[in-house]
Formats: structure tokens, C-alpha cells, sequence
């Protein structure tokens, strides 16, 4: 190998899993991760075959998905610290 292996990366996923369990596979958030990932693949597709015009679609499309999921971070966010403030800790949950 050209580089030292700097770490071992199944053991240090292992760690990260512990921490926080990966979402299941058929969670909507995984299933939205699922889809950007689709919409990549057929982007690079497209700018590998020319098709620039496809190519700016699927990367407006990535866009606005990305947009859609930080609005939904921010709602959450929102509502929770609505609830903090008003000492609901029933909502918190």
C-alpha cells in the first residue's frame, strides 16, 4: 500500500453504530438518502453520456431535496425548543 492504513474502518464503524444505530432501511429518511443516492448515480450518468440537460435536472431535483430536508430539520427543531421553553416534556419526547 502507498498510504499506512490510518485505522481500521470495520472497527471504527462498529464504534459508530454503537453510538448511534444506523436508521432502518426501510425508514423514511433512509429511503429519502436512497433516492439522492439514485438521482447521483443518474446525474453522473448523464454528464458522462452528454446529457447536460438531464444532467441539470436530476442535480435541481438533488437540490430541492436537500432544501425539503433542512426545512424539515429546521420544523423539528423548532417545535422542540417551543416545547423546552414551555416546560412540555411530554412534547420533547
Amino acid at each position: 500500500a502507498i498510504y499506512p492504513q490510518l485505522f481500521d474502518l470495520t472497527e471504527e464503524m462498529s464504534r459508530v453504530e454503537s453510538i448511534a444505530p444506523g436508521l432502518p432501511l426501510d425508514a423514511p429518511e433512509q429511503l429519502v438518502d436512497n433516492h439522492i443516492s439514485q438521482l447521483e448515480g443518474e446525474l453522473y450518468a448523464a454528464v458522462d453520456h452528454y446529457e447536460f440537460k438531464e444532467a441539470t435536472q436530476k442535480s435541481d431535483e438533488i437540490s430541492q431535496l436537500h432544501i425539503d430536508d433542512c426545512g424539515a430539520v429546521l420544523q423539528v427543531n423548532s417545535a422542540y425548543y417551543r416545547a423546552f421553553s414551555d416546560k412540555n416534556y411530554t412534547a420533547m419526547e
